[in-house]
């Protein structure tokens, strides 16, 4: 049986499929132009590091878990980014799809600036600190 595992290194221009990089686990290292498949860093975890120009597929950046690292540039797919957990990190430039950014969270929660979500995204109400992002192409504030 697999114990947990914490992603607590240093990751670059690396390459993972479905449930990579701490995908069941926590991703609290340093990753830099890192691409995972669905599930992918801290998926039902806590991701808590500092990303930069990753991308993931669905579920991917905390879902389910605690997303409260530095993202800069990331991207991922439907219910990413504390999709249906917490979103407390900072987020910049930062795409995701329908029910991303704490899409759950009961308390407005993070710093998002110039993010993007689709439908259902971001806690309701928005978070005073969200800055020039769109939900389902609807800005807010």
């Amino acid at each position: 049986m697999r114990m947990k595992i914490e992603y607590a290194g240093h990751y670059e221009d690396c390459t993972g499929g479905n449930k990579s990089f701490g995908g069941g686990d926590d991703a609290s290292g340093t990753f830099n132009n890192c691409t995972g498949g669905p599930y992918s860093f801290g998926y039902l975890g806590t991701a808590s590091g500092t990303f930069t120009n990753c991308t993931g597929e669905n579920h991917s950046f905390g879902y389910l878990g605690t997303v409260s690292g530095t993202f800069t540039n990331c991207a991922g797919g439907s219910s990413s980014f504390g999709g249906f957990g917490t979103a407390s990190g900072m987020f910049n430039n930062c795409t995701g799809g329908n029910y991303s950014f704490g899409y759950n969270n009961v308390v407005p929660a993070g710093k998002f600036y110039f993010c993007s979500g689709g439908q259902y995204s971001f806690a309701t109400p928005p978070s005073a600190s969200s800055y020039y992002c769109m939900k389902g192409g609807l800005t807010f504030p």
